[in-house]
């Protein structure tokens, strides 16, 4: 099915009620899509609500009912209405057109064994292939790669006759590797204190190589050299995009992916046997360009718009193709407004983002097929005092805010002074959004400033009393404060981008034009172009920052204040930037943004792993529902487009689907695929820090930004059912593994990294597996007050193993249920050991029935006492099996080392157990903090990076 792009704003919603129901809807609800592109206003809070607003989320239950149907109705427009999507009943995959598996086609691997598959079902449905090398392979040409692994799989799949329509892209895609000075300025930024006791120490343990390398295979199993590999090197994708008679189709491609200079490592791709046209193009691109011309006056504030690239596509659709015209128009400024016109619901709300977009029109009788809107979009060292995340986050000092210093770069000085800019990555932070009459300033020559360094952090920019800073309403309101704080807060986040990878060449910018940041604007709003307003709390009550909710923004305070929504809003950039942007592709390759804006570009997930906290929005909107009732989601929070939000156990599939408690998942949108992925990936990413916090985060960061480009080479199913949500959330696990499964830590693809597991598991506890009959397993150390999972203390109880043993749900149609039969194994077993090849001395559980997909085994007192180790830090592996108990025999038996069902192969995991129960080993060598451990990554990145710039 064509995916249909419509989310033209993206708005976090006050929770409503009617008829005695909380209803939390989305702006435009829309029958058979999901909601789709980034985020162009943040807030649509009224200062005196009321219900007679315009606001589609505080609407009658008929205009509800209208939602639900998917049509819109213009508040200026009455009595005519607009459907969207456009044409949406004919862009439908005929899932009919089932494909038969052979495996014996596939191409073996050295040891003469298949490699593992995720195949496609039918035509148009997405296939993946592991291709695993016992030792290192250099890297292959495009013809090498077709003829080795892309044929003999697609054959495979069925699609042989698919083979012969397949045309390379012009050159591979090449993503960019991880900017190790960047990863160091920030470890160093967050944890650089002690340097000369950790010098002291890592001499004491022999070296920083012998330290890190240490460190290393406790927490991922390799060494400095293969994690620095893991961290910088580049993604290759070959692109191979179907046409017919020299006419693209949309959407069908096949992509091998491998790291920059070795051998393929992974192939994905949708494909069709049989293309039959069901119209005939009966004009030519002016005419499809005046159709599109129309359409955008019709609907958007924008002054002589033109198009580029006008292109002649095929569409899948119900029961064959469509020919259509593909029109992208050119961009405009990120910092121009162009708000949609009467045709769309709450004229109040900006449409403040680059303007960037695709339409598809019929070729034959002009109809809108589709519409996508996407938004995007000699320096100095400098310094200046920022918010611990947010006023309220960390110990105060006389009731003041805490504050941290952070380093940045800015602009060079400009008649003497330096301002709060960096080309072509933030415009000069406008407070007030005024145009800069009274933006901040210094001089470069006094109170710490120079030729090369720009001292923000100097009085009164720096002073941080009380009221002062937090409410403008306060006397001698430091807003000064407020732009240091924003600039650094945008800079932090582009910069760890920029470290993790984000796709940034000559050609294709991050961002792609420069942010023109507001700060301190009187409206309650702020989106991902960096235009920041605030509650009525902050600007005009005396009661400030305690301020009482009587509805609408009374009791928000400022969004720029909290750095969670300040890393949300710039992270629909980076989802844009990975899910849009392809380098080395062709003109032909623009077509759609793969699956990444239906989950509003996972916004959540990267504001929690940069900001260290899974509360969105836990300071500014902390007194909704009553003063501090909501201060970091404790205890409120909303689970619909509302705010503060936490990333919980609550966001699971299929039950989070429904966000607004209609009993369905019609209208719910990108807010319910955010939080379910977003939650996913946030116990990844925990699960990766209680391994080891030097190693596991960054690994975590730059490892899902390269499975997100891989996911925008990947045509997954559509995502505006159930069934099509599933599948996508599934093809980002699939990436994810592979990524894990693929790392350079060992330098080959069958030992990959022992902590898949964290990949599997974290999936598992937002209900996503790769297979309906599954096994996946986590460690629990029983101690509730510490996050360091996978240490174990000897000392203590023995550890729990969870099991997951698959899928809960299924689905009637396009629709979930949960069917009397669980499609899942019914019962597991779990093997632990000292030694990954789980010999003699291995303890094995009972089969055991699972319930509800899952279960827990604990290790006995004896076994405990056996396995645990008398000192220093001991490997307890793991591993776990599952079967269905009325499929006796292999067919059914899943492992925790075979992920997918043998489409994967992965070490056994394993906790470590030492004397304490804390990550001490990993840390430095044996030290308590965390803090040590992050520093001495920070110094071994540094000694390898300058020692490759001497080099």
């Amino acid at each position: 099915m064509m995916k249909t792009y419509l989310n033209l704003i993206h708005i976090f919603q006050r929770p409503t009620s009617f008829e005695g129901v909380s209803m939390r809807t989305s702006l435009f609800s829309l029958s058979g899509t999901a909601l789709f592109g980034a985020t162009l206003a943040l807030a649509a809070c009224q200062a005196t609500p009321s219900p007679d607003t315009a606001l589609m989320s505080q609407a009658s239950p008929a205009a509800k009912t209208q939602q639900t149907k998917g049509i819109l109705q213009s508040p200026d427009d009455a009595g005519q209405e607009m459907k969207f999507p456009f044409g949406a009943e004919v862009l439908t995959i005929d899932t009919s057109k089932t494909l038969q598996f052979n495996p014996k086609e596939l191409p073996l691997d050295s040891k003469g064994e298949p490699f593992g598959v995720l195949p496609a079902e039918f035509e148009g449905d997405g296939f993946f292939m592991s291709v695993h090398h016992p030792a290192p392979k250099a890297e292959e040409s495009s013809e090498q790669v077709f003829n080795q692994y892309v044929y003999p799989v697609l054959k495979a799949n069925g699609l042989e006759l698919a083979t012969q329509t397949l045309q390379p892209d012009p050159a591979p895609s090449v993503s960019n590797g991880g900017n190790l000075k960047l990863q160091l300025r920030d470890a160093v930024m967050a944890y650089g204190t002690d340097a000369r006791k950790l010098k002291k120490m890592v001499a004491a343990a022999g070296g920083l190589d012998k330290v890190m390398d240490d460190m290393l295979q406790i927490g991922e199993g390799t060494t400095l050299q293969g994690f620095i590999q893991d961290l910088t090197i580049p993604q290759v994708h070959h692109v191979w995009r179907q046409t017919y008679d020299g006419i693209p189709v949309e959407g069908a491609m096949i992509t091998a992916t491998a790291r920059q200079g070795q051998g393929i490592h992974s192939i994905r791709g949708t494909a069709f046997n049989n293309i039959s046209p069901l119209n005939e193009v009966a004009f030519e691109a002016d005419t499809a360009e005046q159709i599109a011309l129309s359409f955008i006056s019709d609907h958007f504030q924008l002054e002589n718009p033109s198009f580029e690239n006008p292109q002649l596509v095929l569409m899948p659709a119900q029961s064959g193709h469509l020919y259509a015209w593909r029109l992208q128009p050119v961009d405009y400024s990120f910092s121009q407004e162009i708000p949609p016109k009467g045709t769309f619901p709450d004229q109040q709300l900006l449409f403040n983002q680059t303007f960037n977009s695709m339409i598809w029109i019929d070729a034959s009788s002009g109809e809108i097929l589709a519409f996508q809107v996407n938004g995007i979009g000699a320096e100095v060292g400098g310094a200046g005092r920022a918010f611990n995340r947010d006023p309220g986050t960390g110990p105060s000092t006389g009731g003041n805010p805490t504050v941290t210093t952070y380093g940045f770069q800015v602009d060079g000085a400009s008649g003497g002074n330096y301002q709060l800019k960096l080309s072509n990555v933030i415009n000069r932070v406008d407070r007030g959004g005024d145009g800069g009459s009274n933006d901040v300033s210094i001089s470069s020559s006094n109170n710490g400033s120079s030729a090369s360094y720009a001292n923000f952090d100097q009085s009164p920019l720096n002073t941080t009393t009380g009221r002062r800073t937090v409410c403008a309403q306060a006397a001698s309101h430091n807003a000064a404060f407020s732009e240091v704080d924003f600039y650094a807060a945008i800079y932090k986040v582009w910069s760890r981008a920029i470290g993790n990878g984000v796709i940034n060449t000559d050609t294709i910018k991050f961002p792609r034009s420069a942010w023109s940041p507001k700060v301190n604007r009187n409206f309650c709003n702020a989106n991902a172009s960096m235009d920041y307003g605030a509650g009525d709390c902050f600007f005009s009550d005396s009661a400030c920052p305690d301020c009482t909710d009587t509805g609408g923004c009374s009791s928000v305070l400022n969004f720029a204040h909290d750095h969670t929504i300040v890393a949300h809003e710039l992270a629909h950039n980076i989802g844009w930037q990975q899910f849009c942007q392809r380098p080395g592709c062709g003109p032909d390759c623009t077509g759609t943004c793969g699956t990444g804006p239906s989950w509003h570009d996972l916004a959540d997930l990267w504001a929690a792993t940069y900001e260290e906290n899974p509360c969105i929005a836990g300071w500014s909107v902390k007194n909704d529902n009553g003063i501090d009732n909501s201060l970091y989601c404790n205890p409120l929070h909303d689970e619909g487009g509302w705010l503060p939000r936490l990333l919980s156990p609550a966001d699971r599939f299929p039950e989070h689907m429904d966000l607004n408690g209609d009993g369905t998942t019609e209208n719910d949108g990108e807010y319910a695929n955010m939080q379910i992925g977003s939650y996913a990936l946030w116990e990844v990413r925990q699960g990766m820090k209680s391994r080891c916090p030097p190693s596991g985060v960054p690994a975590f960061e730059r490892r899902l930004m390269l499975a997100l480009q891989s996911l925008s080479h990947s045509y997954t199913a559509p995502v505006g059912s159930d069934s099509g949500v599933y599948q996508a959330f599934r093809a980002l696990l699939r990436e994810m593994v592979n990524q894990w499964a693929t790392s350079t830590n060992t330098g080959t693809y069958e030992n990959g990294s022992p902590s898949t597991n964290k990949v599997t598991a974290g999936f598992a506890k937002a209900g996503i597996f790769l297979v309906a009959r599954d096994a996946v397993i986590d460690v629990d150390d029983n101690d509730s007050g510490d996050s360091d999972v996978d240490w174990l203390s000897r000392t203590d109880a023995p550890p729990t193993f969870h099991v997951w043993t698959g899928e809960r749900h299924g689905f009637s149609g396009n629709n979930y249920t949960f069917p009397a039969i669980l499609p899942c194994n019914n019962q597991f077993r779990v093997a632990a050991s000292n030694s990954s090849t789980f010999g003699a001395g291995t303890v094995w559980s009972a089969w055991t029935d699972a319930t509800d997909c899952k279960g827990t085994f604990t290790l006995s007192e004896g076994d405990w006492n056996t396995l645990k180790g008398a000192s220093g830090v001991t490997k307890l592996y793991y591993k776990a099996e599952t079967r269905n108990q009325t499929i006796l025999g292999t067919t059914s038996t899943r492992s925790s080392v075979s992920p997918g069902n043998g489409a994967f192969s992965v070490p056994a995991a394993y906790a470590m157990v030492n004397d304490t129960g804390t990550e001490g080993g990993c840390s430095a060598g044996g030290a308590q903090n965390t803090s040590f451990g992050v520093l001495l990554m920070s110094l071994a990145l540094a000694h390898l990076w300058y020692r490759r710039r001497r080099a």
